[in-house]
């Protein structure tokens, strides 16, 4: 779950992704507006959006760094680059997670080591809990800078062949672990934290993939309607909640076949000039918005369980529209304060992927 989408030469071809980013971000909270009493029945596998933000980062980051590690772009400096984009946004999740926590049942003493060990990315093991209980989708933002990580270094320079067998091994591992555990909601919790290896590598690896599938035949490909890819995208990540939960196949079947046809159509499709400016605004506040939700959701909830009635409803739906107001805040704010600075004398990070 990353930054900005990439441009293709022409200029165009990835504005579509920017907004299946933001939906997929949607969805997620929608998913976890289900777990928390809100049952709508179609969003108990949106978890899977996760996956999908794996693949899209990486073939966006693919798209936006090969060239430079070509140019000699180390991995310290890539990791530095990564780092600047991701942690900012994460902190302030992290920290609307310790204000609603600090409200709570957590002691100060858990309360001070899961903030320190959140804010510098590290896992706590600590019962059945969320491994990263202040704002629990930090999990992905772990596994995706273990990609991250692993793309540059050994991972940057691998042909073609050597990717499809990893990806090979990864997705035979992906159906081990939801065959074993049932489904594919593994890598947040202590209990199925190893599992997110295998989430991360098959769909990151399968984006790398894509990338150079399309380096080869993309700009000449077909260009679809992108209301096929948004339609892919919203079916794969709601039609399999209608399917029986024992059925452990579903979740890894939907990462290895939906969710490449869904970026591929997304990658290529082409976008009417109206609906860029949404699609620009939907990817802008997808990552602020999956940063900040689950704290402002866990508030909406601890304040309606006190309301009670009615109102219970009507505040943990508040916490969704606090959410998107927040995120679009920060997706200006973000912008605005290294101008700030630059204008006071100070020097502040540009920007990237």
């Amino acid at each position: 779950m990353s930054g900005a989408v990439a441009r293709s030469g022409g200029g165009e071809h990835f504005v579509m992704l920017d907004g299946l980013r933001g939906v997929a971000a949607l969805l997620v909270v929608a998913h976890h507006l289900e777990r928390s009493g809100l049952d709508l029945g179609l969003f108990s596998r949106a978890y899977l959006a996760v996956d999908f933000f794996f693949m899209l980062s990486g073939f966006v980051l693919s798209r936006a760094y090969d060239h430079r590690f070509a140019a000699g772009l180390g991995w310290a400096a890539f990791m530095k680059l990564r780092l600047r984009r991701l942690w900012p946004t994460m902190a302030i999740g992290i920290a609307l997670g310790v204000a609603v926590a600090w409200g709570g049942a957590m002691a100060p003493d858990l309360l001070a080591i899961r903030t320190v060990a959140a804010l510098l990315f590290v896992p706590l093991a600590i019962g059945t809990v969320h491994v990263f209980v202040l704002d629990g989708v930090q999990w992905s933002l772990f596994f995706e800078l273990f990609a991250n990580a692993l793309h540059g270094g050994p991972l940057k320079r691998v042909p073609v062949a050597s990717l499809i067998r990893l990806l090979i091994v990864s997705v035979a591992l992906l159906f081990g672990v939801a065959y074993l555990h049932g489904d594919l909601t593994v890598g947040h919790v202590t209990a199925g934290w190893i599992g997110g290896f295998a989430r991360v590598m098959a769909a990151y690896v399968a984006g790398m993939l894509l990338y150079r599938l399309w380096c080869r035949i993309g700009e000449s490909a077909p260009r679809p309607n992108a209301g096929w890819a948004l339609a892919g995208l919203v079916a794969a990540l709601t039609a399999p909640a209608l399917f029986p939960t024992a059925w452990w196949w579903v979740d890894p079947l939907v990462v290895v076949t939906l969710f490449p046809a869904v970026l591929w159509f997304g990658a290529t499709a082409a976008v009417a000039p109206r609906w860029r400016g949404l699609a620009a605004v939907s990817g802008a506040i997808s990552y602020p918005l999956y940063a900040f939700h689950m704290p402002l959701l866990a508030l909406g909830e601890r304040l309606g369980d006190a309301v009670g009635g009615a109102g219970m409803a009507g505040l943990r739906l508040a916490g969704v529209a606090l959410s998107i107001a927040f995120a679009w805040w920060w997706s200006q704010a973000k912008w605005r304060l290294p101008r700030l600075a630059v204008r006071r004398g100070f020097s502040a990070p540009r920007s990237s992927v």
